[in-house]
């Protein structure tokens, strides 16, 4: 068994209630829908740890945008606060490095939604014109003999959904400047020959 979730922060005065309390301001300025460009105001001002959400909230929208796919809405700020108690971070707690795309299997078990998890590029290829509502995470930089390079740019993850025009896919948060989601072809189109981390398909969307 493991630890049990964890919902709300515990300490006053702690760093998550902190980032709590200054997130839910914000999110008043924040709007309904999807979520784009984690470097635009006012997401670019939540905070996940000691960083700003555009430096390393992109785990974080992809999933905030599945949950409002699915119909299971929840608030940014108390998904960020849950994020930051059940220590979904990659490497660092202080969230430098933002969350571990591995990590996020927790957050869907812990809220009770179903997917299925990919870590095979060529099989999460094959199985994901099976969902309409994806996540996949992979190094930002292009495939490279050299070991160092995955992690000169670090990693992305992002939401998407498939279109109705054979495999089409509506990219959201691609880049960090982004207002709209971006039109990919498939999802080789999206990845391209970058090293692909892991992806989940959500049987229900």
């Amino acid at each position: 068994m493991g630890a049990a979730w964890k919902y709300y922060p515990q300490e006053a005065g702690s760093l998550c209630a902190r980032n709590f309390e200054l997130n839910c301001k914000l999110a008043q300025g924040l709007g309904g829908g999807l979520l784009n460009g984690q470097k635009l105001r006012p997401l670019c001002r939540f905070r996940y740890g000691k960083y700003p959400m555009s430096h390393c909230g992109c785990e974080i929208i992809a999933v905030y945008n599945v949950m409002q796919l699915l119909h299971m809405p929840q608030a940014l700020a108390q998904q960020i606060c849950e994020f930051e108690l059940n220590r979904l971070t990659l490497l660092l707690r202080s969230g430098f490095f933002g969350s571990s795309p591995k990590k996020l299997r927790r957050y869907f078990d812990a809220h009770g939604v179903g997917y299925e998890y990919y870590t095979d590029k060529q099989h999460f290829y094959d199985n994901a014109s099976r969902s309409c509502v994806g996540i996949v995470s992979f190094w930002v930089n292009t495939y490279s003999e050299h070991p160092l390079n995955r992690f000169t740019s670090g990693l992305h993850t992002v939401a998407y959904t498939l279109g109705g025009q054979a495999d089409e896919i509506s990219v959201y948060n691609r880049y960090g400047g982004d207002t709209d989601p971006r039109k990919y072809k498939d999802i080789r189109e999206l990845i391209e020959d970058r090293r692909f981390i892991c992806g989940y398909l959500f049987p229900n969307g």
